[in-house]
C-alpha cells in the first residue's frame, strides 16, 4: 500500500496479482473523507511515468465526473429541462467552469500528468 498526497487530496493505492497479470486501485480522499476511486488492470507491464499514475488519473476523473453530474441534475430540476439543448449545454459549461471543486481537481490532474507533484 502506499499513500500520495497532493495538496488536500490523499490517494491510498493498492496493487494485487490477479490471473492473468496484476491490478492498481486507487482511493481519493479530500480532508479525509473518501471521494472516488479507480482499479486498472494490468496484462503484462505499465507505461506510466510513476506506479499508479493511471488510477490516480482516473480517480480525479471519476470526481470531476461526479461533480459535474450533480450540477446537471440540480440544473435540470430547477429549470424543469427534459431535453438538452445547445444553450442548455453552454449554460451547464458555465457553471462547470465556475466551480471551484471542479478547477481544484484540474489542477491537480494537471499536476498528476506532468508529474509534478
Amino acid at each position: 500500500m502506499k499513500t500520495i498526497k497532493i495538496k488536500d487530496f490523499t490517494f491510498i493505492c493498492t496493487s494485487k496479482n490477479t490471473r492473468n497479470g496484476f491490478k492498481h486501485k486507487a482511493q481519493m480522499l479530500i480532508n479525509e473523507t473518501f471521494v472516488s476511486e479507480a482499479t486498472q488492470h494490468w496484462v503484462n507491464r505499465t507505461w506510466e511515468s510513476f506506479t499508479y499514475q493511471s488510477v490516480i488519473e482516473n480517480c480525479v476523473q471519476n470526481y470531476i465526473a461526479q461533480i459535474e453530474y450533480g450540477i446537471e441534475t440540480n440544473y435540470r430540476n430547477e429549470n424543469n429541462v427534459i431535453r438538452k439543448t445547445k444553450k442548455h449545454s453552454e449554460k451547464l459549461n458555465e457553471l462547470f467552469n465556475q466551480n471551484s471543486e471542479i478547477k481544484e481537481a484540474k489542477k491537480i490532474l494537471k499536476l498528476i500528468e506532468t508529474n509534478i507533484y
